[in-house]
Parts: structure tokens; sequence; C-alpha cells
């Protein structure tokens, strides 16, 4: 049997309770990446985050239906930023993280 590279964890409420806030902060990473990547602004990238989640069943499929944006991009500059460690809930992307004291 060949090693294993990697593991995929189901993180929504799973591994972390909900207080963490961690799919939060994936979503406004998510955003920030739609904003930044079609030049728009980060209310409307929201909008199309969640229209995109609730008709294609992920946001990275419909990014790449409509707009080409290849889902390997998509992971690289929004989720995969996400720090997994426990954290108290952040505002924007790009702020200090820091583990719970």
């Amino acid at each position: 049997m060949p090693p294993i590279d990697v593991i995929l964890f189901d993180l929504d409420n799973t591994l972390y309770p909900p207080e963490v806030g961690l799919i939060e902060v994936g979503d406004r990473f998510i955003a920030d990446f739609i904003a930044r990547r079609l030049q728009m602004p980060l209310r409307e990238a929201d909008e199309l985050r969640v229209r995109l989640w609730l008709q294609y069943g992920t946001t990275a499929r419909g990014l790449q239906v409509e707009y080409g944006i290849p889902q390997r991009e998509y992971f690289a500059d929004s989720i995969e930023r996400v720090s997994c460690s426990p954290t108290p809930r952040r505002s924007m992307p790009g702020e200090c993280w820091r583990p719970w004291a």
C-alpha cells in the first residue's frame, strides 16, 4: 500500500466547535478571494459566494463553471489560507491569527 500523502477532514463543525468560528472565517476568506479575483466589492462577492454554493453545491465548482477559475487556484488562495489552530473569531482575512491563550 502506498504511503498516505493527505488526509482530508470535513470541517463544518465536525472537528471544531461552532464557537471557534472556523466556518465563518472560511467564508470570509472565500469572499475575499472572489472580491480580489473578480474585482468586485466584498459584499457582492459574498452574495456571489452564497449563490454559487447553493446553485452548484460548492463555490469552487460555481467559479469554475461560470468564470473559468481553476479549483486549485480557488483553494490555494482562499480556504487553504485559513489557520486550523484553535482561534478566536476574526473579522477579516489577513489579520493576526493567534491560538487561544
